[in-house]
């Protein structure tokens, strides 16, 4: 799925102009929002837009991460004489991207929306700085997740509250043995149960792993969407799920092909272009935001998730057409700077 993806976005910066992809990401983001708010209020009623992960669980209106895209962009890259959209649109359309990430009221999407940030923050910053700050981010990441929230989450009426409080301890991989544990910390025991299964392989399984066909015994029947399952195919947890189905040898490609994007994409922001410089940092950031919530939802394989793979494989492939197209100009002594280059000007 991320190559199919990918290879997407590839595809489609041979057809398609860099404004043009930018608005249609705008769009998507702007007709899930809408979307999303009207079946909430549809099944719940307005109370939806006070309680909108109550409103999300009764309406299974999910959401989606479209809307986290739409709204970097009108923020970072509708300014200058590179513009998006005009001022009046594009503060409508940042309206409802937004609230289309409150509705999608998901913890996934969330820390996604943290990771791009930090990038972007990080970047613009010198490198005294940007570590600085990401020491002290790391610091407040680790404090949160040491927090003992047991009397907080007894007294807390927000449930959304209490699943983000929860978050930590429910992807803590360990053998929970009571049935009240597993169901709290499901995401945590299906991972361990995917580390046994992959540990009780042979030498080769440990290599290569199970092929996509492995299931996961879970040891007990569990209630998954209605049904029961004892044996599960997927897990929440996409690094785990790598290593059962295509062991340490897939797990590292895996991460070197991801870490080779990040790369890619943090070199081609070292332009001044402000405008490209931007776009290639949101890219910079998607590809580390993936790498993050690849531990607690499978985003490499989720198919939520794939309007990532195509703007990331858009960018990566748009920057390194200019790359080459920089090269070629070189090469018949054409006098050009790097940095002053606009790979993103259409």
């Amino acid at each position: 799925m991320p190559i199919l993806f990918i290879a997407l976005g590839f595809a489609l910066s041979t057809k398609i102009s860099s404004m043009h992809f930018l608005k249609i990401i705008v769009l998507v983001g702007f007709f899930t929002s809408v979307m999303s708010v009207l079946i909430s209020i549809s099944k719940v009623g307005f109370g939806a837009l006070l309680d909108p992960y109550s409103a999300r669980i009764i309406g299974r209106a999910e959401g989606s991460p479209a809307p986290i895209l739409g709204s970097l962009i009108l923020l970072y890259c509708n300014s200058g004489p590179a513009k998006v959209f005009k001022r009046s649109y594009a503060l409508f359309f940042l309206l409802f991207n937004l609230l289309g990430i409150y509705m999608a009221a998901s913890r996934t999407y969330w820390i996604f929306l943290f990771c791009v940030l930090l990038v972007l923050y990080i970047r613009k910053l010198n490198a005294m700085r940007g570590s600085a700050l990401f020491a002290i981010l790391f610091c407040m990441l680790v404090s949160v997740a040491s927090i003992q929230t047991g009397d907080f989450l007894a007294k807390s009426d927000n449930s959304f509250v209490n699943k983000f409080m929860h978050s930590f301890r429910e992807i803590d991989i360990k053998d929970y043995k009571s049935d009240e544990d597993v169901n709290m910390s499901y995401r945590g025991f299906e991972s361990y149960k995917g580390m046994a299964t992959y540990y009780n392989g042979q030498f080769h399984n440990l290599l290569i792993g199970r092929g996509l066909g492995q299931t996961i015994d879970l040891g007990l029947f569990i209630d998954l969407g209605g049904s029961d399952f004892k044996k599960i195919p997927i897990l929440h947890n996409g690094y785990v799920y790598t290593l059962v189905k295509m062991g340490a040898f897939g797990l590292l490609m895996t991460l070197f092909f991801y870490l080779s994007l990040f790369r890619d994409s943090w070199r081609f922001s070292s332009i001044t272009n402000q405008f490209a410089k931007n776009i290639f940092l949101i890219v910079a950031g998607s590809v580390f935001g993936l790498l993050v919530t690849n531990y607690s939802i499978a985003s490499f394989y989720n198919v939520n998730m794939v309007i990532f793979s195509i703007f990331i494989g858009y960018y990566i492939s748009f920057g390194q057409t200019a790359e080459r197209r920089l090269l070629v100009k070189r090469k018949c002594n054409t006098s050009i700077d790097t940095r002053q280059l606009a790979i993103v000007k259409e």
